[in-house]
């Protein structure tokens, strides 16, 4: 079993994950594509950092923190390495929609980031109960 608070704060972040992907869900159906890449990157950032709160890791930055959970959770196999693209495309396409003057998010790729934050919160989740299940390493 992992330390109690380990697994508050995973379980607060992965909560805050799925709110995300709810605010994400929303502003897509409204036909704001921008504020859904947002929100689906903000999905994966928090799923992400729900699993490093299990390895009591974190990070300052956006960059820290996904570079961590590559390190633990891409290179030790837990997640296909294909889920390290989903993450970089969607914190560049959230930077370009919130930072970026005149740009205009497509739905198509909307509607692609949503469904890859719902895919990565749904793995996270599957590998998440698994950890708090295992007995703790010391």
């Amino acid at each position: 079993m992992k330390s109690a608070n380990a697994a508050v704060l995973a379980r607060y972040r992965l909560e805050k994950a799925t709110r995300n992907l709810e605010v994400a869900r929303e502003a897509f159906s409204k036909g704001y594509y921008e504020e859904a890449v947002g929100r689906s990157y903000y999905c994966i950032f928090s799923a992400m950092r729900s699993l490093l709160a299990l390895k009591k890791l974190d990070s300052n930055s956006h960059q820290g923190a996904i570079s961590l959970f590559g390190e633990h959770f891409i290179r030790e196999k837990l997640f296909p390495r294909g889920f390290h693209k989903i993450i970089s495309e969607a914190k560049d396409i959230r930077e370009k929609a919130e930072y970026g003057d005149f740009v205009k998010v497509p739905k198509e790729t909307a509607a692609r980031h949503l469904s890859n934050a719902e895919l990565f919160l749904n793995k996270v989740t599957e590998v998440l109960e698994k950890m708090l299940s295992e007995p703790e390493e010391r």
